[in-house]
This record gives C-alpha cells, structure tokens and sequence, in this order.
C-alpha cells in the first residue's frame, strides 16, 4: 500500500477527517495534516507533502489564496479543491490558478481517480525535470569540454574522449553544430538511428556526417512532413544567429515501417566560436502513455455522468413498471386496453435494459462474483452461440486444459462474451472464423507499468477473435465509448463494448482491442484469478407464486413518486406499512412504534443515507432486518463491485414480483 503525506487546508475537523477516510479507503496509507490559516500553510510547505487537499473557502483564506502562496513558492505539488458548493465557473477560475482537481464533499466517487490522476501528472513533470536537467548538465559538459580543448592537446584529448563517452551513454540522439549549422560531432545513438534511415554502417555516417549541413543532413535522415521541417529550419537558424535562447519542438517522422514522436531541444553553446547542441529524445511511449491517461478520464468522467442519469431513470421506471403491471392486471377483460399496458411494460422493461447497461460502463451494477470455470461456462454457452450467429461463420473453441478459475460474475460475463460474439458476427457478413480461446497469464511489472489501471498478477484469459473487416485506428480509439457506433441507425445502441469495459474494470480486470482493417480483430479480457474455490451461493430460480404477508415494513423514500408506488405495492400484498421521506423521519417512528419487522430503504437520500439510516436503526433495535433500493450502487453497501456481507440489495426498478419474493424471503430468514 503506498504510503501517501498529504496537507489537508480545511476549517472543520469532522470534514478533514472524513476526507482522510475516504483517500485510505482508496488504497492509501495516509499521513495528514490539518491546517485553517495562511501562515500554517506556508509553514507546512516547508517540509512540501505529496498532495493538498483544500476547502475552497474557509475564513480568512481559502482554495484560490492557497494556490497563490504554494505558486510563490515554486514547489510542484498537486493541490485538489474540495468544497461543497462550488460552481462550474468557479471551478474553471480555479484550474485557472493552477488547482489539478476539484470535488465536491458530497460526491467524492471520483477522489481514487483524481488522487491517482494527480500523483500521476506530479510524476511526468518531475521525471521531464529531470530529463532536461540532465541534457543540460550534459550538454554544459560538452561545453566546458570545448572550453579545454583551447588549454593543450593533451587536455583535448582527454577531453574528447571524456564527453564522448558522455555523448554516447546517452539514449537522446544528439548532434552538435558550429555557428555555420554544419555537423561537428554526434552521439552513438543519433548516428545508430540516422544509419537505420540511410542503410549505411554508422562508422560510415558518421565520417560522412561531419562538416556537412545538419539540416540537410537531418532532413534526408527523418522522414518528417515539410511543414515540421520548416519549424526546425526557421528555429534552428535563429538560435545559431542570437535571437532565441533555445528552441523546442515535438515532431513525428516515419521510423521502421512506423509512426515515432520526438522531442527536440536545442541550445546554444556558451563560446566565442557559437555554434548549438540539438538533442532528440524518442518521446513515443510517453505520449502513448499520456493518451491511455486522458483515455481514461474521458472514460470516467463520462460513466459518472451516465451513472447519474441511469439513476434517475430507474427511479421512473420503477413507477412506470409498476403501475403498467397493475394496469395489465386491472384490464384483464379489456383486450384493447391491456395491449396497451403490455406496450408500455415493454417499452419500460426495454428502457430498464438500456439503464442497466448503463450502469455497467458507469461501473455501478452489483456484481455478485464467485470463482468461475471459464472453460464450462463458454462450452455452456455454444448451443446459444450456435443459434445465434450466422450459419457461414465456423466457432472454434480453444480451450487451455488446467486453466484457473476466476473470480468474476457468470451471468455477466456470459453477456461479456456474447456481446463480443454477436459484434465479430456483423464484422463477418460474407462468412469467416470465430475464434473463442482461454489461457492462464501472468502480467509482469513492466506490462502493468506502461498501462492505466491495471495490477500485475495471474489472471485468466478469454480471447475473441475474428476474422471480419477489422477497425481503422480513428474508430479504434472510441470503441469503449457509449453510444458510440458504426452501425448503421437502428441496428445497435453503442453500449455492447461500453458494458464489456464496464464490466471488466469493475471486476479488478485488464480489457484490450487489437485489430486490423481487413483482417479482423481480437478482444482480450483478463480475469483476475480466485485465490480459491469459495463461492457464493447462487440465487434459486423457478417459478414463484407471489406470497401476502402481514407485518410492518417501515417505508423510507425520498423521491415522492417512487413512494407512493412502493406505498400502494406493499399495502396491496397486506403489510401494515410506515412511510417516512429521509432518515430523521424513519428514526422518528422507530422511536414510537414498537414493531416493525423489516426497513426498506433507498441508499442515495439527502443528509442520512440509507446505510447510516440502518446502523442507527440496528443500534436502537438488534436484529432488525434490512433491504436497500438502489437506482445504482454506491459505496456505501457496495466495495470493488461485490455487495457487503449481509447486505440484501432490491435494484431499481422492480416489478412487483420481485418485491414480494424479495421482501418474504428476507423476513422469513432465520435471525
């Protein structure tokens, strides 16, 4: 667990502590410190933390002046703004000023995000720092080297051989110039790299290269555009005429049959004859890991958003599948009618799959994993495969014979694989092979390093593979997007690979894509391994005839409608039922009433939650049981995707089916 020293600029005790809470219960071990005024904040800076965390407005000082002083300082510290009424636009004043992330108090879902994100951004910087000053020192090397070439022949000598073999210890291409812009030196790898272009030895460049013009050189060595190879041209021959005291710049060019990204820097030599130092730095994976990065915010910022609507949605269908079910119910003689109450029971059940959907790109569905054979379950579901692609397309099933067991959710990995199965299908319309294969793997630290969000470790492997049209890398790139598709209007909803990423991430798993166009595409999910063979119990299905009852239920519900639905539900299956709209209500008439056999509670409500509500609740009265209702999971009864122990969760929205058997079950269970 990383140990994490953080400065925490906040007025009220109770929040400070409730933040430390929640950043170990991201996977910190934390050290904090709490200061309210300026001048502890400026003290505090002297011995600097690893991140501040900080109130937008306390009395006499705040986020925005925070920013100023740790700016005034100089130190690179990620400074995240934490507040409970901050706006959009002061938000953006705030990134402004140089703040990395705000949150608010109420809605710290994304802390583990923006904490890791931080740190993250904080690490580049430095490590660039660090690249910089080492070119430079190196380079300022080089330059005193020049300085003693004037002293003896003997100390140029000695001096040659010394930055040589500075030069060529370094893994930036480096080329260094007189004042004319003409080669005099060039380091092993730039000359390595320039003989890969040309097909020359490097002993051979090398001879060639010296005294000619670097960027014609340069020019005929990088397969870069003309528009980037003017930048350099008008760069470099202001830096060696006087007029700029360095010059920057990233470029591509084309490199082994494929794309590279450069840094190049160049600095002037510090002598009476002039002249420059320009160094390449091969930026590529950097950039790549940037993009997964950013990738990766897009992603979570999108599913908190998407989590968030389906929340309100499944608060509505709840309603409208409830009262459309009573409506079938009530127009049993009226054929016209109840056709019209099927249709809208229809379109609910369908809006209730896009919801959930939903929630497994946003990562909020509750997950029930157990240790799984991945072998069974994918030979299970070959008939369904079979009958669910086309006739020309050819299965085949690879499957490792001792492979691990993972631990992950059968029910939605079976839907995992049979969304991959039904896109390789409309990817192979004239025919091809599917490929469906599993493998045990190890991720190493290296693999696990140059990724966003993934542990190195044993985890099982489950493959598609096709051999269809494949995937441009434009269209590549936004394939785990929701909504996001190729299809054409009417034959897909662009969640199918959301709800597969979704699902993935949420199980602690690793996903990737690769394809090609014109030959198909491969889809790797990695599973984390079971560290043994327990399992939960799997729910009992079959049929259910709906089972009345007569005890209190104690009702609790802040969305008014969804009450009133609930209301008449259980009333109508013959519980006495006691309704409040928060959890001060609900404590209230546990005081005053002397039975109430089961709590039915909604988890996200204004100020006491639904899982505080139910630990007061259970200290007042032991043994009291409980169910929750959730549009969508949150922290509070839900942890890395599994439900806590004991917890029974009703999802919304339910049918009044699934409420009657949920609720008899519960009350019926042995204390």
């Amino acid at each position: 667990m990383q140990t994490l020293k953080a400065l925490l600029v906040e007025d009220d005790v109770d929040d400070a502590e409730v933040l430390a809470r929640k950043i170990e219960e991201a996977g910190y071990r934390l050290e904090w410190t709490r200061v309210e005024t300026e001048g502890d904040f400026l003290a505090s800076l002297s011995s600097p933390p690893d991140i501040i965390f900080s109130d937008y407005s306390i009395p006499q000082f705040g986020g925005l002046r925070a920013l100023e002083v740790l700016r005034s300082t100089g130190l690179d510290v990620p400074l995240i703004l934490v507040s409970g009424t901050v706006g959009e636009e002061v938000a953006v004043e705030a990134m402004r000023y140089g703040a990395t992330d705000y949150l608010l108090k109420d809605r710290t879902v994304r802390l583990a995000t923006a904490v890791k994100r931080a740190l993250s951004d904080t690490q580049l910087r430095a490590e660039r720092k660090r690249t910089e000053a080492q070119i430079r020192g190196q380079l300022e090397e080089l330059q005193r080297w020049r300085e003693v070439t004037l002293v003896a022949e003997t100390a140029v000598r000695k001096s040659e051989e010394l930055n040589r073999g500075v030069l060529d210890s370094m893994l930036a291409q480096i080329a260094v110039l007189d004042r004319d812009g003409r080669i005099m030196a060039v380091n092993d790898a730039w000359r390595r790299f320039a003989a890969e272009r040309s097909g020359d030895k490097p002993e051979q460049l090398s001879r060639t290269n010296v005294g000619s013009n670097y960027l014609d050189v340069w020019r005929s060595s990088f397969d870069v555009l003309e528009s980037e190879a003017m930048k350099v041209r008008e760069g470099l021959q202001s830096l060696l005429r006087g007029e700029r005291s360095s010059f920057t710049l990233e470029y591509s060019c084309r490199a082994r049959d494929e794309k590279r990204w450069f840094l190049l820097s160049a600095t002037p030599l510090k002598t009476e004859d002039g002249g420059a130092a320009v160094s390449h730095l091969d930026i590529t994976e950097r950039l790549a890991m940037e993009e997964q990065l950013r990738q990766s915010h897009r992603l979570d910022a999108v599913g908190q958003l998407t989590g968030g609507v389906a929340h309100d949605f499944n608060n509505m269908l709840t309603v409208i599948l409830g009262n459309a079910e009573l409506l079938q119910e009530a127009l049993e003689r009226d054929v016209a009618h109840r056709e019209l109450a099927e249709m809208i029971v229809g379109a609910a059940n369908s809006a209730a799959e896009l919801t959930k959907r939903l929630l497994a790109f946003a990562r909020k569905q509750a997950l029930n994993p157990i240790a799984v054979d991945s072998n069974q379950l994918i030979a299970g579901m070959y008939p369904l495969l079979r009958r669910t692609l086309a006739a020309n397309l050819e299965i085949e099933l690879v499957a490792e014979a001792d492979v691990w067991q993972a631990l992950v959710d059968p029910a939605q990995l079976e839907n995992a694989v049979l969304n991959l199965c039904i896109n390789a299908r409309d990817a192979m319309l004239g025919g091809g092979r599917l490929r469906i294969e599993t493998k045990n793997v190890e991720l190493d630290n290296d693999y696990a390093a140059g990724q966003v969000d993934v542990k190195s470790g044993q985890y099982v492997l489950i493959s598609v593979t096709d051999t269809g049209c494949g995937i441009v890398p434009d269209v590549l790139r936004r394939v785990f997007e929701p909504f996001f598709t190729t299809k054409d209007k009417g034959k897909g909803t662009g969640l199918g690979l959301a709800m597969v990423y979704g699902f993935i991430k949420q199980s602690d798993g690793h996903i990737n894509i690769y394809s090609e166009p014109g030959h198909g595409t491969t889809v790797r999910m990695y599973l984390p391994r079971a560290v043994d063979d327990s399992t939960n119990a799997p729910v009992a299905t079959g049929a259910f005839r709906i089972i009345h009852g007569t005890e209190t239920i104690l009702l609790v519900e802040d969305d008014e409608q969804v009450r009133s639905f609930a209301l008449s539900q259980l009333k109508s299956l013959g519980y006495n039922v006691l309704q409040a709209h928060n959890g001060v209500e609900a404590m209230e008439l546990i005081e005053r009433n002397e039975r109430i056999d089961l709590l039915f509670t909604d988890v996200v409500m204004p100020g006491m939650s639904g899982r505080q509500l139910a630990d007061s609740a259970r200290q007042r009265r032991p043994g009291l049981k409980v169910l929750f209702t959730s549009g969508y999971n949150e922290d509070a009864i839900v942890h890395h995707g599994r439900l806590d122990q004991g917890v029974q969760l009703l999802p919304k929205p339910y049918r009044r089916r699934d409420l009657a058997k949920r609720i008899r079950s519960i009350i019926d269970a042995p204390c």
